[in-house]
């Protein structure tokens, strides 16, 4: 039950990258994140009416779930939607299985597990890939495309403390209660960015912020007339929302961080795959070699953490 319920929730991530390129045509960065966490927190309340999940936060410390929060969704969203704005949802995906990496890294920092010889190699591999990613095949230079992926790479240190975090923090709160504090939190935040980004959008020299308001809200509703709009708005507020996180913070509860992160493996091969496919995406020779290494570096990095933590069997 524990893995499929995270390869469910990998093939709904893997999916969202699609689904947010898409609704980027129509919407801005926060009014979509808004929208998104604002159907989230209401499916979150609604299931908590029908008494179909249980929720009890009165007189606990929320002071680990707020920081859980902060990191995923608040940055992780923020780096993430901006990045694929400037990449594909192939890059993306591709980048985004770097997450054991750095929980790996993570976890030696944090939680003394020192990586073994074979592991620091796997490392190696990944970081290896994405930097072949990030070349493309030439020099770098600090376009969008490099911004992009640099906002990616701030979405994965995000992702790596947000699975060590909530590890920690599912001995204290249940999964649903872990993702009712999320979705409730990452709507409040993102619906006041929304608002300041359409009161002061447009402000500047001989310019009074608030005068560009009504357009950037007409703006808005124009954009979800669109069926495409409202479609990924839906999918990424209830599936990528509620059902995704709900399944991450479930196998969080259940496994170590650094097993359940390589499932990550497949949110890259649908992401990369729906991009290829539904949106003509190309994919050269340097995303199929990145990837690879990215992917055997994850691969190695978790096989041997098993290794480790099965000669360590007596401790948590």
């Amino acid at each position: 039950m524990v893995y499929l319920v995270a390869a469910i929730s990998a093939l709904i991530f893997g999916l969202s990258f699609l689904f947010t390129k898409g609704a980027l045509e129509y919407l801005g960065n926060y009014p979509l994140l808004a929208l998104r966490f604002i159907i989230a927190a209401l499916v979150m309340w609604l299931l908590r009416r029908l008494r179909l999940i249980k929720i009890n936060l009165k007189g606990r410390p929320l002071g680990g779930i707020i920081l859980l929060a902060i990191f995923e969704p608040i940055i992780y969203f923020i780096c993430e939607t901006q990045g694929i704005r400037l990449t594909t949802s192939s890059e993306a995906g591709l980048m985004i299985s770097m997450i054991p990496v750095v929980v790996a890294i993570l976890a030696a920092l944090l939680l003394r597990e020192i990586p073994t010889f074979l592991q620091v190699i796997s490392i190696v591999l990944s970081v290896g890939g994405v930097a072949l990613i990030a070349l493309g095949g030439g020099a770098l230079t600090f376009s969008g495309h490099a911004l992009g992926l640099l906002l990616l790479g701030g979405a994965v240190l995000s992702a790596g403390c947000f699975s060590i975090l909530s590890r920690h923090l599912s001995k204290q709160f249940s999964p649903a209660e872990l993702t009712y504090v999320m979705c409730w939190l990452a709507a409040a935040v993102f619906s006041v960015m929304a608002v300041v980004e359409m009161f002061f959008s447009g402000a500047g020299a001989g310019v009074a912020a608030g005068t560009g308001v009504y357009q950037n809200f007409t703006a808005i509703i124009e954009g979800l007339r669109h069926p495409e709009a409202w479609g990924a708005v839906l999918f990424l507020g209830v599936f990528s929302s509620v059902v995704a996180y709900f399944g991450v913070n479930y196998v969080l509860s259940k496994v170590e961080a650094s097993r359940s992160a390589v499932l990550s493996n497949m949110v890259t091969i649908v992401s990369v795959s729906a991009g290829v496919l539904f949106r003509n995406e190309p994919f050269y020779w340097y995303h199929l070699v990145g990837g690879i290494l990215i992917i055997a570096g994850v691969y190695g990095i978790n096989r041997f953490a098993r290794a480790t933590a099965d000669s360590h069997s007596g401790k948590d």
